[in-house]
């Protein structure tokens, strides 16, 4: 039921629940519930690309698809701590299909259209 809910201005609320670690174990399906909304958090970008890769690949696979249909622009200095974070990520990921999904991140954010207000 809530994947059929289209809402507007929720991604305050939804980021204040993914700070939460003990709801860690649904942080996915959080994500998967901001992508199906139709939210665009352009303002949280680095905070969910960090959340993503450090709850492994299934919430790196949620945020890719929020990433991918998210609208910008995209304030510049998310962009810029979003994509220096998933540099360092790559770099020490050891984890082959991990490393994959990180890059995956990384070119998704490489597509959008930079706010440099």
């Amino acid at each position: 039921m809530l994947n059929t809910l289209k809402i507007k201005d929720f991604e305050g609320e939804l980021m204040e629940c993914l700070r939460k670690s003990q709801w860690k174990q649904h942080f996915g399906a959080i994500m998967a519930f901001l992508w199906n909304a139709g939210g665009n958090p352009t303002d949280y970008v680095f905070e969910l690309v960090q959340l993503a890769v450090q709850n492994g690949p299934e919430t790196m696979l949620e945020c890719f698809s929020i990433l991918e249909a998210m609208e910008g622009p995209i304030p510049e200095d998310q962009l810029i701590e979003a994509q220096h974070f998933l540099h360092n990520a790559h770099k020490e990921e050891v984890n082959e299909y991990d490393k994959n999904l990180i890059a995956l991140l990384s070119n998704a954010l490489a597509d959008k259209e930079v706010d440099l207000d």
